[in-house]
C-alpha cells in the first residue's frame, strides 16, 4: 500500500533528479554552444533557483507536518541513555564516594602497617602493606558496569544475611475464632501462639 509519505519522498526524489539533469545539460550546452551561451547560463541559474526553492518547500512542509501533526508516528523511537552515571567520577567507576571510601581503607591499612612495623620493625612488609592497602581499597570501592563494587556486593550479602529468609505459615481460621473467643485481640494472640 502506497502512504502519503512513499508519494512525496518519489515527488522530491524526481525533482531532485530533474533539477540536476537540466543542470547537467545547460553546461554540456553551455560549453558547446558559445552563441547561446548567455541563454544556457540563464536557464541554469533558474535551475539552480527552482531546485533551492522546491527543496526549501519541502523542508517546510515537513517542518510544519512535525510540529502541528497530532498523530504519533510509529518510526519514532525513545532512546534511553545506559551508562549515564549520577555524580561526577574521576575515572570510569571512582567518584568521590568511592575515593572517600578508598582513602578510611588505605587508612585502615595504613594502621595495619604501623602495628607490623612496630611489632616485626621490617619496612620492607611494612611499605608492601601500605601500598596492597591503598591499591586493595581502590580496586575494592571502583564500580564495575553493573553500578557494582565489591563493597557494594559485600553490603548486599550483610543485608541479605541479616534479613529473614524462614517464613513460617500455619492456617488459623480468623473468623471462626473471633466469633468464638471474643475479640480481635484474643485472635491475634491465638494466631501468634500457633507459630
Amino acid at each position: 500500500m502506497v502512504t502519503m509519505d512513499d508519494i512525496s519522498n518519489a515527488i522530491i526524489i524526481l525533482v531532485r533528479l530533474g533539477a540536476a539533469a537540466r543542470f547537467i545539460y545547460c553546461m554540456i550546452r553551455l560549453a558547446g554552444a558559445e552563441e547561446q551561451a548567455a541563454q544556457y547560463k540563464k536557464r541554469a541559474k533558474n535551475t539552480v533557483i527552482f531546485y533551492i526553492i522546491a527543496e526549501s518547500i519541502w523542508q517546510i512542509k515537513d517542518l510544519i507536518l512535525y510540529h502541528y501533526s497530532q498523530e504519533v508516528r510509529m518510526d519514532e523511537k525513545l532512546y534511553i541513555p545506559m551508562g549515564v552515571k549520577p555524580e561526577a567520577e574521576i575515572f570510569s567507576g571512582f567518584g568521590t564516594k568511592q575515593l572517600v571510601q578508598a582513602v578510611i581503607g588505605s587508612l585502615g591499612a595504613g594502621v595495619v602497617a604501623a602495628i607490623i612495623w612496630f611489632v616485626s620493625g621490617s619496612v620492607t612488609s611494612t611499605v608492601i602493606t601500605v601500598l596492597a592497602g591503598i591499591a586493595g581499597s581502590v580496586m575494592m570501592t571502583t564500580k564495575d558496569q553493573s553500578n557494582l563494587s565489591v563493597v557494594d556486593q559485600l553490603q548486599n550479602m550483610f543485608r541479605f544475611y541479616q534479613s529473614q529468609k524462614y517464613y513460617p505459615y500455619r492456617y488459623g481460621d480468623e473468623w471462626a475464632a473471633s466469633f468464638t473467643k471474643g475479640s480481635r485481640h484474643e485472635v491475634a494472640e491465638e494466631l501468634w501462639r500457633l507459630k
